[in-house]
């Protein structure tokens, strides 16, 4: 029987207060959490009328030429012009939440012990109604800036400019029924949820062992495909033996490693699981197999198009590539061939220190048929040193093949 009288309450932010982070903490308890914010980004891309409404409001660079919403073109017409955000809103706010009215019936009646609605815009009126409760998440504008120019690996000016579009703290505190101050460390904010969790649903927070470990992707990363994608990915991953142990982390932009490198089933096992898990993962290909007809295949499957005879280079192209992406995941072997080698390339360093984001280290490990992220490494710019680092991660992690292994 479902908890049909759960509470449902909304929490916001504004950018580096760490609301993502509260809801990741009331999911693990057992919370439902909607993300607005990502609901309207799938609408506004999946939604055929939707997308013939933002045309014609604003006109048909607010999508570029592979379908995808063109996010800058959007925000340079809507920021610094209140009539153009009213009407962006209003065309996209209803039917996020009339998606979050489905959500929030099929949450209850599956048992959900709180409802929550996370969303960086919370106004007062329409988009409150139905709370039992608004909960602000704030911080320290420094504290604030930090995060998110380390997150995003953003420049400090650039998170300024997009605090100064959302409300002030002083705005958000004063909506709020309840504020969690997030100045101090994660052990602290875990608390302060914690004692949330109790208010609104009576119950100790334990953490709940879900049936399956493809939870919703955490929502700063790039996601893709649908449903079928997911349950096709799922059951190639059964058939093959092997499990995903998680987690991605909660991040826009890095460079995902996977090794050891031995057999072409490693890029099979990959692709099962970004399926499976509905993370989109681009990878690095010669600009000619990008043509017609299996040009936009190879996009959709997360190809992007290197030149290798352009003067800047390939890391330069891939460098150019994500930093002009709202987010981006860029997959590497670092062994470069699934032969052994005593020398990792060292591309994936490059475009890790040259687009500004992490190194995250995943895991094929054939020995106990897993596949996993180990830790995520942020480059000291000493990169010999570096690459002996992330390479001790992996002792002790088997190969198909381990006479190829280069870990």
């Amino acid at each position: 029987m479902g908890h049909l009288n759960a509470k449902t309450i909304g929490i916001t932010g504004g950018i580096g207060s760490g609301k993502s982070t509260v809801c990741r903490m009331l999911e693990s308890w057992g919370a439902h959490v909607f993300y607005s914010d990502e609901e309207a980004k799938r609408l506004m891309v999946e939604d055929p009328a939707l997308r013939g409404e933002l045309v014609t409001a604003f006109g048909p660079e607010t999508y570029k030429d592979d379908g995808s919403l063109n996010r800058s073109f959007l925000a340079g017409r809507v920021f610094g012009d209140a009539e153009q955000l009213r009407v962006l809103n209003g065309l996209v706010h209803p039917r996020v939440y009339a998606s979050f009215a489905l959500f929030e019936k099929e949450a209850k009646a599956n048992g959900a012990p709180l409802v929550v609605r996370e969303s960086a815009v919370m106004p007062e009126g329409a988009a409150t109604r139905g709370l039992d409760a608004l909960v602000v998440v704030t911080a320290a504008e420094d504290v604030r800036l930090a995060r998110v120019t380390r997150r995003d690996g953003s420049k400090e000016a650039d998170v300024r400019k997009r605090m100064a579009h959302q409300d002030s703290e002083s705005t958000f505190e004063a909506r709020a029924d309840r504020i969690l101050r997030n100045d101090g460390s994660l052990d602290d904010l875990k608390s302060a949820a914690a004692e949330l969790y109790r208010e609104y649903t009576g119950m100790e927070p334990t953490t709940v062992t879900t049936e399956s470990p493809y939870s919703t992707p955490p929502p700063n990363l790039p996601t893709w495909g649908n449903a079928v994608t997911r349950v096709v990915g799922r059951l190639a991953l059964g058939l093959s033996g092997f499990r995903w142990v998680g987690p991605f982390p909660d991040l826009k932009k890095f460079v995902l490693i996977g090794a050891p490198h031995t057999t072409n089933w490693d890029f099979i096992l990959g692709m099962a699981l970004l399926l499976a898990t509905g993370v989109r993962v681009n990878w690095i290909g010669k600009h000619t197999i990008f043509r017609p007809p299996f040009g936009g295949l190879m996009r959709w499957m997360g190809g992007v198009a290197v030149d290798r005879s352009r003067a800047d280079g390939l890391v330069a192209q891939v460098c150019e590539a994500m930093q002009a992406a709202d987010r981006m995941v860029i997959g590497l072997a670092p062994e470069g061939t699934r032969k052994h080698v005593e020398c990792w390339k060292t591309g994936f360093y490059r475009i890790a220190v040259g687009a500004g984001v992490p190194i995250v280290i995943g895991m094929i490990d054939f020995g106990r048929k897993e596949l996993r992220v180990d830790s995520v490494f942020e480059p000291t710019g000493d990169m010999e040193a570096d690459i002996a680092a992330v390479r001790a991660r992996y002792v002790g992690v088997r190969g198909k093949y381990t006479d190829k292994s280069s870990t």
